[in-house]
């Protein structure tokens, strides 16, 4: 990933100030361990939506537009991404229903 950034620099930013992961992992993944989803990508392969769901739902445009690069999407399929995407954050991680029990205690950020 070092070689991956150095020949282009900006693929050493990182996705999040929080998160340790620069643009550079997304672009290997694709290219060397077959990752050909965003769901896999932000689940699987960075975990980080197991780690920090809210984190992983701010990347989650960069790393499609990362992804659609590399994999030749349309704007249609990146938008199916982002959409499979949401439903795998909904269904299986529950981010709906953390806002759901935040808005009801009165705690909903601003």
């Amino acid at each position: 990933m070092a070689e991956l950034a150095k020949a282009t620099p900006t693929l050493g930013r990182r996705l999040q100030a929080t998160l340790p992961f620069i643009e550079a992992e997304i672009v290997h993944a694709v290219r060397n361990e077959y990752a050909l989803t965003l769901p896999d990508m932000l689940g699987r392969r960075l975990r980080v939506s197991f780690t920090n769901i809210r984190a992983a739902d701010e990347i989650a445009p960069r790393v499609a537009e990362l992804m659609a690069a590399e994999l030749k999407w349309s704007r249609a399929q990146k938008n199916e991404q982002l959409a499979q995407w949401r439903a795998f954050r909904d269904s299986s991680m529950g981010l709906q229903l953390l806002d759901t029990k935040t808005a009801a205690s009165g705690t909903a950020k601003k």
